[in-house]
């Protein structure tokens, strides 16, 4: 009583909070970042597959490489620049880079990768070496964002960072060698186009994919990293190993390449052992995004085997040490790894974005959650209809495999392009669909 009369006759003192400021509320949050480039890496991709379909209809020149730029470039590029400063950031503890260099790096990734379509499209070297410029801009942007956080966080993560920055580096290596090509400026006496395409691929995406997992499969299964120390065995062989491999097929040298590509199988064998470890652990059923990822990783070892193989059994006569170009080694790589891993993360963090971007203030309850975080009945049907046929999609694409390792009957195989059809459109709707959700959670501040 005593308590309550004197708070009653004696008002308290206001709380001294410090007032927000204007511009940090009204300036991007990481999820921006994060969804921006995702946004702009999903419409990339989606003119990546409007080319590729006309341009096989129609019979336009050019259509397949312009098809395959605007993917890899454009689209799946830009989801490696904004998912590795965040994850990053999280590791580290760091805050958020300066809105300044996010957007300068948004610009310059997305108007370098559109000149250089101009460029190669219309045969003007000119403008194909200033898209060269504007990309290699951007890539200094997102390795100043990963260099900033490292200096400024409150814990340390050394491995993240080098995996992140080998993989910028391979960029640099497999840029400087794509626009000496499409300039006509070099040609050289190796497998020029597969060096390019295997740094591109294999050190870019694969290095930043294989460092990533390390901490991402984890959360995905909800468990810890089953031994730690393999990833150390996965960072010092896996970008030795594609080293060996690039100047194995630049030079034309098939002991470097068959030393390549047992390195890189043995770094990628680190990773699956702990992936496997993971699905071990797990207590919770396995989500969606987990079967996709985990299915990608198996995908990437059977790509380096056949590596491997196709190395060793190579023509007696001693013909040119050659990337395999196969479709067999198409579908391990570039459907099965990077396909599969690229469409299990973006289901998971789109879903994430949609949720944390609801929330109507920082540290609110779940009562103040936004509408979007309660799906709409439309919403909860389109999911069980899609998500059968994306979950498919593992299964379709390893009997495919086999079936061009082991030449089935064509009823069976024109079943399976089929069916694959069908997975791939459901994966393509269902990711759709949580990029819309995402975006309607909250307006996009840039």
């Amino acid at each position: 009583m005593i308590g309550t009369a004197a708070t009653a006759s004696h008002p308290q003192p206001r709380s001294r909070r410090c007032p927000r400021r204007a511009g940090r509320e009204s300036g991007p949050r990481p999820t921006d970042h994060l969804l921006a480039h995702f946004l702009s890496g999903l419409a990339f991709l989606l003119a990546a597959g409007v080319t590729a379909t006309v341009g096989t209809a129609v019979g336009l020149p050019r259509s397949s490489w312009l098809a395959l730029h605007l993917a890899f470039v454009g689209g799946i590029s830009q989801l490696i620049l904004g998912a590795a400063p965040f994850f990053a950031g999280a590791l580290l503890a760091a805050e958020a880079s300066p809105p300044v260099l996010f957007r300068l790096g948004l610009f310059t990734w997305n108007a370098g990768a559109l000149t250089v379509a101009v460029g190669y499209v219309t045969s003007a070297a000119a403008v194909i070496v200033a898209g060269a410029v504007l990309l290699g801009g951007g890539l200094a942007v997102y390795v100043a964002r990963l260099e900033r956080m490292r200096r400024r966080s409150l814990q340390r993560a050394p491995l993240a960072i080098a995996w992140y920055e080998g993989a910028a580096a391979a960029l640099v290596c497999a840029g400087t060698i794509g626009t000496l090509l499409a300039t006509g400026l070099f040609a050289g006496d190796g497998d020029t186009v597969g060096t390019h395409a295997l740094l591109a691929v294999g050190g870019w995406f694969g290095g930043t994919i294989v460092g990533t997992l390390h901490t991402f499969f984890p959360s995905l299964t909800d468990t810890r990293l089953r031994w730690p120390r393999l990833e150390v065995i996965a960072l010092l062989g896996w970008y030795p190993g594609l080293g060996a491999l690039a100047a194995g097929y630049f030079s034309g040298s098939l002991a470097l390449v068959t030393a390549g590509w047992f390195v890189c199988l043995v770094a990628a064998s680190a990773l699956l052992a702990n992936v496997l470890g993971c699905l071990s652990q797990r207590r919770s059923p396995l989500r969606l995004p987990a079967w996709l990822v985990a299915h990608g990783q198996l995908f990437c070892v059977l790509a380096l085997l056949w590596g491997l193989i196709q190395t060793l059994s190579g023509n007696p006569g001693g013909s040119a040490v050659a990337l395999p170009r196969d479709a067999v080694f198409a579908l391990s790589a570039l459907a099965g790894w990077i396909g599969l891993t690229v469409a299990g993360s973006l289901l998971h963090l789109l879903d994430v974005l949609a949720r944390v971007r609801a929330i109507r203030r920082p540290g609110a309850p779940s009562a103040e959650l936004g509408p979007q975080t309660r799906r709409r009945p439309s919403t909860e049907r389109t999911r069980r209809v899609l998500g059968p046929l994306v979950a498919a999609a593992p299964v379709v694409l390893l009997l495919a495999w086999i079936a061009q390792v082991a030449p089935l009957e064509a009823p069976i195989q024109t079943l399976l392009r089929a069916a694959l059809v069908v997975c791939v459109g459901a994966t393509g709707l269902a990711i759709a669909e949580r990029a819309l959700a995402a975006a309607r959670a909250a307006p996009l501040r840039l």
